[in-house]
């Protein structure tokens, strides 16, 4: 049976450069009524960050094949390049971790998370509570 959600106005930023992914994530996204601006990568997102800095709602990064604090910084710089206010959360979902890392989000800064999820559900409980009105 498929869940109905509620539409949602937020937009999230989401870069992606996993093929296999970024299909996947979007769709479970914009099943659960948000919209979503894919970046393949950093450039693109900036780009498309100071082009809907005052729509969007939330950054999300994957990291793919490099460190989590480098993703981090990415995002940041996505975030801060790209005009939108500080105040709008950056999220990167970690890739490879250890075990006892596993469904626990890590709060970097006061606007920056890293997710080491254990499922989906994780990560659409953070940003039900991150974007919370």
């Amino acid at each position: 049976m498929t869940q109905q959600h509620e539409p949602s106005s937020r937009t999230l930023l989401v870069l992606e450069t996993d093929d296999v992914t970024r299909p996947i994530l979007r769709e479970n996204l914009e099943n659960r009524g948000y919209r979503i601006l894919i970046s393949l990568n950093q450039a693109d997102a900036t780009e498309r960050a100071a082009n809907h800095a005052e729509s969007l709602s939330l950054i999300l990064v994957n990291q793919v094949g490099q460190s989590t604090s480098k993703s981090m910084t990415t995002g940041q710089m996505i975030r801060r390049d790209g005009g939108v206010p500080e105040s709008i959360p950056v999220i990167v979902l970690a890739e490879n971790y250890p075990v006892a890392l596993e469904g626990r989000n890590l709060k970097v800064d006061e606007y920056s998370y890293v997710a080491y999820l254990a499922d989906g559900q994780q990560l659409l409980d953070l940003l039900s509570e991150l974007l919370s009105v």
